[in-house]
């Protein structure tokens, strides 16, 4: 049982809603916090590389061709996993956090994810929502993933592309990266 699914069915639409991207892994027969109780089990070590805070999509675009999920039931099943392609380019990735409080405007968002270099990009809030604190992956306010040529130059633009992003909280217009 997963008390939470609703709840991530929702977020994952309203991102959809808005048009972001999102993922949404519904693990057929599994329970809350499954990965945790039964970190070795075949599905444990999927749902982890599958929700690995966008490190799939980073890591397949630094090693164009690699399958991580494939790897992890390669090794499950103690198949021989194939080569691991070289990294032949770089990615990052910026979460966005803003001050707490209700959200009234974001700006800039149009601009980075218009950005060729962007992979991926997604809001999970909204103008009218209240901002707590993160807690988790759950509780980000979204994310921002950049591919370049180098990890410094993909670090480089990833930071400057969330410093354009601007959440207007309460009356306080802060800059999202801090």
């Amino acid at each position: 049982m997963e008390p939470l699914r609703d709840e991530a069915v929702t977020c994952a639409t309203r991102v959809w809603q808005q048009g972001g991207e999102a993922e949404l892994h519904v693990w057929s027969g599994a329970f809350h916090s499954f990965d945790e109780w039964v970190p070795d089990a075949i599905v444990s070590r999927c749902a982890q590389a599958v929700r690995g805070d966008w490190l799939h999509q980073l890591m397949a675009h630094a090693r164009p061709g690699l399958e991580l999920c494939g790897l992890i039931y390669d090794d499950a099943f103690g198949l021989p996993a194939p080569p691991v392609p070289p990294a032949t380019r770089a990615a990052a990735v910026r979460f966005l956090a803003p001050p707490e409080g209700r959200l009234e405007r974001i700006s800039g968002w149009d601009r980075v994810t218009a950005h060729p270099a962007v992979l991926s990009a997604a809001l999970t809030v909204a103008p009218g929502d209240l901002i707590g604190p993160v807690r988790g992956s759950g509780s980000r306010a979204g994310h921002l993933a950049v591919g370049a040529d180098t990890p410094a130059a993909a670090h480089a633009l990833a930071r400057e592309l969330a410093e354009t992003i601007t959440f207007e909280v309460t009356g306080v217009t802060a800059p999202l990266y801090r």
